[in-house]
């Protein structure tokens, strides 16, 4: 047995690839296949939400943890959100302040509602970016909301105490403090930036809505992005789990068979690289509900990856010299006021 076998093999490296397909990771796995098996059928295109992948994926995997323990949020706030991110997209005629007024919108429906469900950012985002403009996206965006509920109900009932593996804060949806201030600031010039670069280049979807999930949770706490310290992580694992799902979207001629083999290659390559990031499994369906995807789309957000973890990274190292500089009396005070950490 060769050395490479022998170290898959081995029991404590087992332990990854095992996790790989955990009850709850399956369970989000075979969820994400047959609702888009389910979307072919005529009129329901709209069934499969991108966002279900990574919902999904953590909601079951910790089905007491802070998402799956507030139903009503989990199934009322990406719904609204998809019909602010709808109505926007009737009413607007340029696309680039349409999606930066529709994240905004959501993200005030966040705040509003002391939710940290930061997957309705992208409920709101898609229907801008992909020009959908009928009511049918939100009916269908809340069925599957739905049908993710039922299934974590089940899975509950089953005996799901806790997370198959350690979940970090940014996957679980942690309360932050960091909702204002120089964190949003970042954030929202990002976001500004990737859409003129957009509009500047004439290249689409440098801004996707699994980037802006994906930012907001790194750019708004970023002493805490659990990659933030392995900034180049981000660009290969978007820009591989796209260059799969687009060959996959293309060549394979069933929807269920290609988000599987999508999802499939992007929890390998998280395993992989030891990263957690749930939006990624978003990116994997996403070229799955385009009109047209093309190989275009793996330029874009590899351009959109790299700016994104540029930013992020600068952000760490601007936290990490201000903990420095911060004397040790002064660093401790807010901790305590917090209660935490």
């Amino acid at each position: 047995m060769g050395p490479s076998l022998r170290r898959w093999c081995h029991p404590r490296q087992a332990r990854p690839l095992a996790a790989l397909f955990s009850q709850g990771q399956g369970l989000a796995l075979l969820f994400c296949t047959l609702i888009a098996t389910l979307s072919q059928a005529p009129g329901w295109s709209d069934l499969l939400f991108p966002e279900l992948a990574a919902l999904s994926s953590t909601v079951l995997r910790d089905p007491r943890g802070p998402w799956a323990s507030r139903p009503w949020q989990l199934l009322l706030l990406p719904s609204l959100a998809a019909c602010i991110g709808l109505l926007i997209s009737q009413h607007s005629t340029d696309p680039l302040p349409a999606v930066l007024l529709a994240v905004a919108l959501a993200k005030l429906l966040l705040l509003a509602c002391r939710s940290t469900l930061v997957p309705a950012l992208s409920a709101a985002a898609l229907p801008v970016i992909l020009q959908i403009r009928h009511w049918d996206y939100p009916l269908q965006v809340a069925v599957g909301l739905l049908a993710l509920w039922l299934l974590l109900r089940w899975r509950q009932r089953r005996g799901g105490d806790g997370p198959d593996a350690p979940v970090p804060e940014a996957l679980r949806g942690v309360e932050t403090d960091a909702v204002a201030g120089w964190g949003l600031l970042r954030w929202t010039a990002l976001l500004v930036l990737l859409l003129a670069i957009e509009a500047g280049l004439g290249l689409r979807y440098v801004l996707v809505p699994p980037l802006i999930v994906i930012a907001h949770e790194a750019l708004l706490e970023p002493a805490h992005g659990p990659w933030a310290p392995r900034p180049w992580v981000l660009p290969l694992a978007c820009t591989t789990t796209t260059l799969v799902a687009v060959l996959a979207a293309r060549l394979v001629p069933w929807a269920g068979v290609a988000a599987a083999l999508s999802l499939a290659a992007a929890l390998l390559l998280l395993q992989l690289l030891r990263l957690q990031l749930a939006p990624l499994l978003a990116l994997a369906l996403l070229p799955l509900v385009m009109p047209a995807p093309d190989l275009r789309l793996v330029p874009a957000v590899l351009l959109g990856s790299t700016l994104l973890a540029a930013a992020v990274s600068w952000a760490h190292r601007s936290a990490a010299d201000s903990a420095a500089r911060t004397p040790p009396g002064l660093a401790a005070a807010p901790d305590r006021s917090r209660g935490r950490r």
